[in-house]
């Protein structure tokens, strides 16, 4: 069953694969109660060579030579990346709004070595090779760590004290990237619409909660996704991701962000089931 569409004070904007929001404007979303589910894997491959154990085993004595240092301290300097930084996840319910559920907080030292500054929108890259927009907040901390809120960071594979990495968006990069990866090489544009579907387990439990009754689809927009989209400046939204969200009375509901629409208004079930657009910034 398909939710009917509603309207919601939110300017959307968009790239391949996230997307952010704006207000005031009037767009349209839907709600489906359809839940989504997009399997995938990502896998690994490898050769381990043959190894030839060696007739003698050579052992120099003394020290290290001047050389040898001045090689390894090249060697340390490499594998410094600057974007790589040590997650501070927040918590559940300390993000209310899509704004504040897509924002990343760094440090001025950092933002300034990166070059990159608040309101900017990024990359930013979790484990298995799970990517997003971002938008940037700079404020007092550490350097070499950033605060996500809980549902990126779920969204991104990634806990606390666990490494991500901060992009800074490059339209004219030459190498070629695939899947969420793809979007470090693009800018968002805007979307003038976005589709959210509650995961069937979650609405079930919501409903035996409120004594079993079949919640209608107005109620749902009403509860969780206006709140959630009435938003100041701009937030990001991808598509694929699933979000947490809660109402008034502190209930909750998961949601699956299943089309990102940037053509107009999303008036056909059919269309807006398509989601041939990876995601976008509102």
């Amino acid at each position: 069953m398909r939710f009917g569409v509603a309207t919601v004070s939110a300017l959307a904007a968009v790239a391949a694969t996230a997307a952010a929001i704006h207000s005031p404007g009037s767009p349209l979303f839907g709600v489906s109660r359809s839940a989504y589910n997009k399997a995938g894997s990502d896998l690994a491959t490898g050769s381990q060579g043959s190894i030839s154990k060696p007739s003698f085993l050579s052992v120099a004595r003394g020290g290290a030579s001047e050389n040898d240092s001045e090689e390894q301290a090249e060697e340390v300097a490499e594998l410094y990346l600057p974007g790589l930084l040590e997650a501070t996840v927040a918590g559940k319910w300390d993000s209310t709004d899509a704004s504040s559920d897509y924002t990343i907080t760094i440090s001025p030292s950092k933002a300034k070595e990166l070059d990159i500054k608040s309101g900017e929108v990024v990359g930013i890259i979790g484990r298995r090779r799970r990517a997003s927009y971002a938008v940037v907040n700079v404020a007092k901390g550490s350097k070499g760590s950033i605060s996500l809120s809980f549902n990126l960071a779920n969204n991104l594979r990634v806990r606390s004290t666990d490494k991500v990495k901060v992009v800074p968006l490059e339209e004219d990069s030459a190498e070629e990237n695939s899947g969420d990866m793809a979007l470090l090489t693009s800018q968002p544009t805007l979307a003038h619409s976005v589709t959210f579907s509650p995961v069937k387990d979650s609405l079930h439990s919501l409903e035996l909660s409120e004594g079993g009754d079949e919640i209608p689809e107005e109620e749902l927009i009403e509860r969780f996704v206006k709140p959630y989209l009435d938003v100041d400046g701009a937030a990001v939204l991808k598509k694929g991701h699933t979000i947490v969200l809660r109402d008034d009375n502190n209930k909750s509901l998961e949601f699956t962000v299943t089309h990102l629409d940037t053509e107009g208004d999303v008036n056909d079930e059919d269309e807006a089931d398509e989601a041939e657009d990876d995601g976008k910034r509102i």
